[in-house]
């Protein structure tokens, strides 16, 4: 069963974000690609900072990895 997320963007930029989620497992290994990646999301409208704190507050959302740490691993990077 899916969980629906509010304000979860549809078409391309739905899926860039699936995919940045998914590079954010790996991190080490998929730090140029999540970061290409979020620059897309972010250039298309996305405020995917606010998207992905929504995400990690959702208590129905349980992704098999700590994807609040990864998160802010992966903006400590990005400064």
């Amino acid at each position: 069963m899916f969980t629906e997320i509010p304000s979860f963007p549809e078409g391309e930029r739905g899926i860039a974000v699936a995919l940045l989620l998914g590079r954010l497992n790996q991190l080490a290994l998929n730090r140029q690609s999540a970061e290409a990646l979020c620059e897309y999301i972010i250039a298309n409208g996305v405020d995917i900072y606010l998207l992905i704190d929504r995400i990690i507050e959702n208590k129905s959302i349980e992704p098999h990895y700590d994807l609040q740490r990864r998160w802010e691993q992966f903006q400590s990077w990005a400064e």
